[in-house]
């Protein structure tokens, strides 16, 4: 549902950002260095709800919530005006009133004088600057009835907030004493210098899939996630302590998935950051509320808290939750952005062989969800914005071969339609994810990749389950961030895939189809010029398989039944010339074993080369799965000894053929 922001807030047009239904979060990645403004934001898109205020640091909302009894916001409004003589809600002169009953009462403030985020003192109040967002006006709820609506302005500036009530404000353990900036620490330097700061380094190692190990001297050894053992199975250390007193990571991994520097050193901070996957505006912020930066003593109580608090971003993004919980928070399954193929969010393989047309069958379907309409049966619902990350063709031959697509279609793709050339840029699927970010890939709704193989760090191997589980890890992350469906071109592995499922084809290990919840295959057709679709599908119903063919730059949906090209020559006879050969070569062997036993009674393995002409092993097969259980040879003491019947055995064994046709072949030749 669309959000419409008050000609108020218009007026005084403080920097926005668009969130999305159901989202507690800015749809921006980087939110807090935005730029845009209120009159920047287009509020028709459909999936966006809300809006948020970004604050800038002399900006301040006091945020009053009614959780309950003992954390009601009103009542500490009254104690401060108790307390200081200072009636905050009768100061501002622009207050907000949520669904829930709670309120956001607008100031400016000293950009000299920090507040604390809360109080211990005064609950159900939060003190929001620089670095925090407020939902705006205008925006719905998605827990209560209603939008968030101006109840009190006075059309005049927005009242000042008197800095002497920053100074009077006891802060919470997990707060920051407020005080005038004055020349001490800063959060990072007194990070960079940290045996505690070692501690949550490591602990955020461990939380990104990293096996640390803790040694007698008080540093740390980590292995990265996917690492095999065997040589330099280290990949770096923690706790070394440099020239200038700074405590390092040192990686010696060219292959670190974090984007740790190959063979290089870097401070507890700068780890941290990558860690966290946070910005480096983001990181003096983040420690600052851990603790570090201010010139008190932390006790022990405060230590055990900081540790507790680690884990809060993730019980915030993924929450512990009932049945009922889970379904006030998603009550509506994912929109479709390709209807009964692929949900928003959603992964998705597209697999065929080299040059059967797969980056054609890409173009057609970008074409369709950027301009709506149907491709092969499939409808998009909505216009949506695509971007296709190419790293196999040159520039100039995917406009040219877009254009022909846009042309013969017919179709505008404006700005819905966009494109990152990357051939000969060396990014994988790491750097990728920094590129998109850089890119502003949140305003994307489909992130095509082709092709995967490409993307893969240096050293992956895509026949690895472990190593590609980590790529499709990384994959969903990209859709989590940008809220995007994310779609990889992949190619099939050698030989014809006609006889396999669909879920068993591609290149590499079972786990990239396992990954995705969508999977397309192109087969050839029973027909010249055809090829079958296929898809299967996590969260719809497996479509049809369906007919088409590629007519000049378009594909085309044929009305054919979806019959796959049978087998080349056929595979029963492959497998009977197959059967035939391996008989020939036991059948010769066996003759050689024969003239061998004309003039010996027993057969040691190491006679391999005298007796058959080739290896210990392939003369020990010989002799012990097919002579011994044919009666031409007993076995003894490591040896084997003739039978008394050995000739007849042997000729019996020769002629025995398994199957009909070896008849012909193996006839009597006199043995």
């Amino acid at each position: 549902m669309p959000f419409e922001i008050p000609q108020r807030i218009l007026d005084l047009n403080p920097r926005c950002v668009p969130i999305r239904e159901g989202k507690k979060g800015p749809a921006v990645v980087g939110w807090p260095d935005t730029q845009a403004r209120a009159s920047d934001l287009d509020t028709s898109v459909f999936n966006h709800n809300k809006y948020g205020i970004v604050l800038d640091d002399d900006m301040l909302v006091v945020d009053v919530d009614v959780h309950d009894d003992h954390k009601n916001g009103y009542a500490s409004l009254q104690l401060i005006k108790d307390d200081f003589g200072i009636d905050l809600y009768e100061t501002a002169e622009l207050i907000v009133k949520s669904p829930s009953g709670g309120a956001h009462l607008y100031f400016s403030k000293d950009t000299e004088v920090a507040f604390p985020k809360s109080t211990q003192d005064y609950p159900g109040l939060d003190f929001l600057s620089k670095g925090c967002q407020v939902i705006g006006p205008g925006s719905a709820h998605d827990s209560f009835d209603g939008v968030y609506e101006i109840i009190k302005d006075n059309m005049s500036e927005v009242s000042e907030i008197p800095s002497s009530l920053a100074l009077s404000l006891k802060p919470q353990k997990d707060a920051v004493e407020p005080v005038k900036k004055v020349n001490h620490e800063s959060p990072v330097d007194e990070f960079n210098r940290s045996e505690r700061a070692v501690e949550i380094v490591k602990q955020e190692l461990r939380a990104a899939g990293y096996t640390v190990i803790t040694k007698g001297d008080g540093t740390a050894e980590f292995v990265r996630p996917g690492k095999t053992s065997g040589i330099n199975e280290i990949s770096g250390t923690v706790g070394l302590v440099s020239g200038n007193g700074n405590i390092l990571l040192n990686n010696f991994s060219t292959n670190d998935p974090t984007g740790f520097p190959d063979d290089g050193s870097i401070t507890l901070a700068h780890a941290y950051g990558k860690l966290k996957n946070i910005g480096w505006h983001q990181v003096p912020v983040d420690l600052r509320e851990l603790g570090f930066g201010c010139n008190d003593e932390i006790t022990d109580d405060e230590i055990l808290e900081v540790q507790r608090s680690l884990g809060v971003d993730l019980e915030e993004s993924y929450p512990t939750q009932t049945l009922e919980m889970l379904k006030s928070s998603a009550p509506d399954r994912r929109p479709y952005v390709i209807e009964g193929l692929l949900r928003r969010g959603e992964t998705m393989n597209i697999i065929a062989a080299p040059k059967t047309g797969k980056s054609w069958f890409v173009y057609n379907l970008a074409a369709t969800l950027a301009t709506g309409g149907e491709f092969l049966g499939w409808t998009s619902p909505h216009n949506l914005k695509c971007m296709i990350v190419d790293n196999e063709l040159h520039a100039e031959e995917l406009a040219f071969r877009v254009s022909g697509v846009q042309e013969q279609l017919g179709v505008d793709f404006g700005d819905d339609l966009h494109f990152c050339c990357l051939r000969g840029a060396s990014i994988d699927m790491l750097k990728l994810e920094e590129k998109l970010i850089a890119a502003g890939a949140n305003r994307f709704d489909v992130i095509i990749l082709d092709a995967l193989y490409r993307f893969l760090p240096a050293g992956t191997s895509e026949n690895d389950n472990a190593q590609m589980m980590l790529i499709y890890n990384t994959i969903d992350r990209i859709a989590r961030t940008f809220d995007c469906s994310v779609i990889c071109v992949h190619h099939s592995s050698k030989g014809s895939q006609n006889d396999k499922q669909v879920s068993d084809v591609g290149a590499g290990a079972g786990s990239i189809s396992r990954a995705a919840d969508t999977q397309i295959v192109l087969f050839p057709h029973a027909t010249h010029g055809l090829v079958c679709i296929e898809a299967i599908t996590r969260s719809s119903k497996t479509p049809e398989a369906r007919s088409a063919r590629l007519d000049g730059f378009a594909w085309v949906q044929v009305h054919e039944d979806a019959v796959r090209k049978a087998e080349g020559p056929d595979k029963e006879s492959k497998k009977m010339v197959q059967a035939t050969q391996n008989s020939l070569k036991r059948a010769s062997r066996a003759r050689k074993v024969g003239e061998w036993l004309e003039s010996n009674d027993r057969i040691w393995p190491d006679q391999a080369p005298e007796v058959i002409g080739e290896s210990k092993n392939v003369l020990r097969t010989i002799l012990k799965d097919h002579l011994v259980p044919a009666g031409v040879l007993t076995f003894h003491n490591f040896y084997y000894q003739r039978t008394e019947a050995w000739r007849e055995k042997l000729d019996d064994f020769i002629r025995s053929p398994e199957t009909e046709h070896e008849k012909e072949i193996l006839a009597p030749s006199g043995g």
